[in-house]
């Protein structure tokens, strides 16, 4: 007796959403007047409406961005300084920045792997990428480029249970936003 009644209400379902739904033109709306519903309800007036103010689209031309995914700069254990290997990459991330025309955005996003408190780790997390915003800073990138978070353990790129997949999330990921 279900069956019958999930397979009829599948068919009832799968009919109903299969009949296209009609759609008005672009900027055109159906409007009925109070007069012509009590005579004929099922005429209708279409009307073209013109926007009050024109759209951003037609006074500027469209702009295309790219996200891209940089290098992820990681940390010991319950740190936030910086290692060697992470200044050398953090030094490459300085020369792409540098000779890539339109950086418009870089986000810095600070991670953790689970072990702690979840306080702990959000705070710690905030100082990781405290830290890499730090350093960018001092090899001469603009501060207006940034947008830093700390994510805590709350994005991990890995699993928790093996030694490397803890320390691939304790991380600062970096992503550039840049205007094509």
């Amino acid at each position: 007796m279900i069956f019958a009644f999930l397979l009829l209400s599948a068919l009832i379902i799968t009919e109903y959403t299969e009949q296209p739904f009609p759609q008005p033109l672009a900027n055109q709306h159906t409007i009925i007047d109070s007069e012509q519903k009590a005579k004929t309800p099922a005429k209708t007036q279409t009307v073209a409406i013109k926007p009050a103010i024109p759209s951003a689209a037609a006074q500027s031309p469209a702009k295309r961005f790219e996200f891209i995914t940089l290098t992820p700069i990681l940390f010991d254990f319950d740190q936030s300084k910086l290692r060697t290997p992470s200044k050398k990459v953090l030094d490459e991330i300085v020369a792409f920045i540098s000779a890539t025309q339109g950086v418009e955005r870089l986000f810095i996003e600070g991670n953790t792997d689970h072990i702690g408190n979840t306080h702990y780790n959000d705070q710690l997390s905030d100082r990781r990428a405290s830290s890499v915003k730090k350093y960018l800073l001092e090899k001469g990138v603009p501060e207006t480029l940034f947008s830093e978070s700390g994510y805590g353990e709350m994005r991990p790129v890995d699993e928790y249970w093996t030694r490397n997949g803890k320390q691939r999330n304790r991380h600062v990921s970096l992503h550039a936003l840049v205007n094509k």
